[in-house]
């Protein structure tokens, strides 16, 4: 239920538990491993943090001035042993957790950017797409963190309903290795054998 569940600022309380339910089940099937959880937004950080079975074994940087920076926290990830979870919304682009140091991502929902401010509004005044492509490229750019080599793997999930219909619309947007790569899973996979 969890992956068919749309993650936006509409999302009720119980949809949010059963996601995080979702995530929860992903995860433990996964102990032996080291994973990584996209959520996009610190506040879905956050309700993790609050809500999952498994936080005791999660680490992230927060949005407090105070917190450890994503380049520490990213360190202590990598030198842990599993289990072990990052969870954060900072590590979707740029970032490298090959081999061992990340087996499974979770990509909690569509990456889609706030239209509200006047250049975001600009920008897709002159192409109606600018903002279903940032979309696409962060959501690519996340599922590829952990897959750093042609002998590496690391599967990857995406716990928001809204990614069938955007798929769908936008799938010239996407490379087609990523499109054809999409499948739709009514249960939690079992995981691929471990590195």
């Amino acid at each position: 239920k969890g992956g068919e569940i749309r993650i936006d600022r509409k999302t009720n309380q119980s949809d949010l538990l059963a996601w995080v339910e979702h995530i929860d089940n992903i995860v433990g099937g996964r102990l032996d491993r080291k994973g990584l959880i996209q959520t996009v937004s610190y506040d879905r950080q956050q309700y993790l943090f609050n809500h999952s079975r498994y936080a005791d074994i999660m680490l992230g940087n927060t949005a407090d001035p105070d917190s450890d920076t994503a380049i520490q926290v990213a360190e202590e990830f990598r030198k842990a042993d599993a289990p072990k979870i990052l969870v954060s919304p900072s590590f979707a682009m740029g970032w490298d957790f090959p081999g061992k140091q990340c087996e499974y991502i979770v990509i909690c929902k569509v990456p889609f950017k706030p239209g509200q401010s006047k250049v975001m509004k600009a920008r897709e005044g002159r192409d109606k797409s600018y903002g279903a492509y940032l979309a696409m490229q962060e959501l690519i750019q996340s599922a590829g963190r952990g897959m750093r080599s042609f002998d590496d793997r690391c599967e990857v999930m995406i716990c928001d309903g809204h990614l069938s219909w955007f798929l769908y619309a936008n799938k010239s947007l996407a490379c087609g290795w990523f499109v054809n790569a999409v499948r739709k899973m009514n249960t939690v996979p079992k995981p691929t054998p471990k590195l």
